[in-house]
């Protein structure tokens, strides 16, 4: 168990390398990419297992040629150049200390937020901004931004959640834009099953222009364009159901949970 931090390098310059970190772990990984290697195929320094673990989206082909605004160039002379940083190993007890970029959390989460009054959110049609939370020590600052009545077109039905970058006292030693994962959690009050998961991806693809994952700057607290889910869950689903076991609205206490399991960091 554990993670890979594999880079593809920039050969234009020696900075915004691409940088992907696999994950193994034993409840989101193939069992075959991580037990002992018994029989597989044979390599230079002996067995390699058939069955392996990353992306079949690394990087799109048109990413690899120069890019005169990043000043990036993956594909050179007909080469990519392919290092494995580092590796976080937490499933032996001869290591000891989790790199500051392995940020998935295996006991302890990276945040819990508590939304209370939500029928008051939700009748007055306002936005709920939770506490900072970090992506590692010393690294991205974020919050939740949660409509209870919904937002858009989704207005009246669902609840909507977005994640948001904020200003951190850490920024200048960090890379901008932010690229990488969050995994936004609602939870099941009842049962620790069934929770409401969403992986919000800060991405080419889901921030073409970098103005959500980039550095906030002057008085803004935060960036206004957040990445998240209008219809993260739908208002009827909030309340008790017994063939599910599960409740995510606490009518007593008219509260909702959200968790932060994990951030996974690729702009290093």
């Amino acid at each position: 168990q554990g993670a890979v931090k594999i880079q593809l390098l920039n050969q234009e310059a020696n900075h915004h390398h691409y940088t992907r970190i696999f994950t193994f772990d034993k409840e989101i990984t193939d069992s075959n990419a991580t037990k002992k290697v018994l029989s597989g195929t044979p390599i230079q320094s002996g067995i390699a297992s058939d069955v392996g673990h990353g992306s079949s989206r690394f990087i799109y082909h048109k990413d690899l040629k120069y890019n005169n605004v990043d000043d990036t160039e993956y594909l050179k002379d007909d080469t990519i150049i392919i290092r494995v940083s580092d590796v976080a190993i937490y499933s032996s007890s001869i290591i000891t200390k989790t790199p500051e970029w392995y940020s998935q959390q295996k006991d302890e989460p990276v945040a819990t937020l508590k939304l209370s009054e939500f029928s008051k959110h939700r009748k007055v049609e306002d936005e709920w901004h939770s506490k900072s939370f970090y992506s590692h020590e010393k690294g991205y600052t974020f919050m939740l931004i949660v409509y209870a009545n919904g937002k858009g077109d989704k207005e009246g039905k669902s609840v909507s959640v977005y994640v948001h970058l904020k200003q951190g006292e850490h920024d200048d030693k960090l890379i901008f834009p932010f690229r990488g994962d969050v995994c936004v959690q609602l939870l099941n009050q009842l049962d620790d099953t069934n929770h409401v998961q969403k992986i919000i991806p800060f991405s080419k693809e889901t921030d073409e222009d970098g103005t959500t994952g980039g550095r906030v700057v002057g008085t803004k607290r935060y960036n206004e364009d957040g990445l998240g889910f209008r219809n993260f869950i739908p208002h009827e689903d909030l309340a008790y159901n017994k063939n599910r076991n599960t409740q995510y609205l606490d009518e007593d206490g008219d509260t909702l949970l959200f968790r932060i399991p994990w951030i996974k960091v690729s702009s290093m």
